[in-house]
């Protein structure tokens, strides 16, 4: 797993960091580390959209990092089928 000390491989919100990397699944799932408590827990992506709005914090960082990685896939697919 990424180093925890570079904060070039999270998303940070508020007081939570999400990895970049993903667990590959239908839909994929995201590591939220809490950095005041250290606890961690793994999100489906819409679950941590939701999770994060309940927290009432700015869900537009994540957002923009969704929309690029479907981007990337579809990419990736597209680059596979040539």
């Amino acid at each position: 797993m990424e180093s925890c000390n570079d904060r070039r491989n999270f998303i940070i919100i508020g007081k939570y960091w999400i990895s970049k990397t993903v667990i590959i699944s239908v839909p994929f799932r995201f590591l939220v580390i809490n950095s005041e408590t250290y606890e961690s827990e793994v999100y489906f992506d819409y679950k941590l959209l939701e999770f994060i709005r309940t927290e009432d914090l700015d869900s537009k960082p994540l957002e923009e990092y969704f929309k690029s990685l479907n981007y990337n896939i579809k990419e990736e697919m597209l680059k596979q089928k040539s």
